[in-house]
């Protein structure tokens, strides 16, 4: 179907798009439309987000449109889309839905700022977000997609200072989901970070072996990070 066809179908959606994306089989319509149409065409199922955003992240359908919007359009024609997702970037974090969205946000923003945002947001909550069950997803994402030094940033607020006596990794190595980003980043740390990390927790090497099965898979990441016969 020609372009121009195309259009004047998907104009029959203005105004029902939020309808169309809310419904089982509408959500792949209006998806499939961000795909094959010129970015330029598709003003209107942008539009429609305005004052929305918070509300459809959280949506299993909505969050996958926003995730397209953001694949596909241009930074600069979905910024207030952006500018809403960024302002509620904590609370979409912690939902099961909502945490894809900061995620993409993340990943394929090309504003400036975007990803710098977030991550210090990151940085500043990293316990409370590694120890949820969806926001961990957050701190995954940030740990691959940010840059050497982002990733630094983010690893030193695990490990905390060397006067730091209760660092959040000392919690994270026992908790059901915050334990599995310490086995990421006992792979990603390097150099003196990586020493400190390892100091850390063969500084508590006792506890984990008498805690419960998250710990254990500390020892395990660790065994498998170090030389033989160098964990105690």
């Amino acid at each position: 179907v020609p372009i121009d066809q195309q259009v004047l179908l998907i104009g029959e959606l203005k105004g029902n798009v939020l309808a169309c994306i809310e419904d089982q089989h509408g959500n792949h319509v209006i998806q499939k439309c961000i795909e094959r149409l010129p970015t330029d065409r598709i003003g209107f199922i942008v539009d429609s987000f305005l004052g929305q955003t918070n509300r459809m992240a959280k949506h299993c359908y909505g969050c996958r449109v926003i995730q397209r919007l953001i694949e596909y359009c241009a930074s600069a024609q979905i910024s207030l889309l952006l500018d809403e997702a960024l302002r509620s970037c904590l609370e979409l974090a912690t939902d099961q839905y909502g945490n894809y969205v900061v995620q993409h946000v993340m990943e394929h923003s090309s504003r400036p700022g975007d990803r710098q945002s977030l991550m210090q947001i990151v940085r500043k909550n990293i316990l409370s977000l590694s120890c949820h069950k969806y926001a961990s997803n957050v701190i995954e994402k940030a740990l691959g997609c940010g840059t050497l030094e982002e990733k630094a940033l983010l690893i030193q607020a695990i490990v905390g200072e060397p006067s730091d006596s209760t660092p959040p990794l000392l919690t994270m190595m026992r908790d059901r989901f915050g334990n599995y980003i310490v086995q990421r980043v006992i792979g990603l740390a390097q150099g003196a970070q990586r020493d400190a990390l390892f100091w850390r927790l063969t500084e508590h090497m006792p506890a984990l072996k008498k805690s419960n099965a998250y710990g254990r898979h500390i020892i395990s990441a660790l065994e498998r990070a170090q030389p033989p016969g160098s964990v105690g």
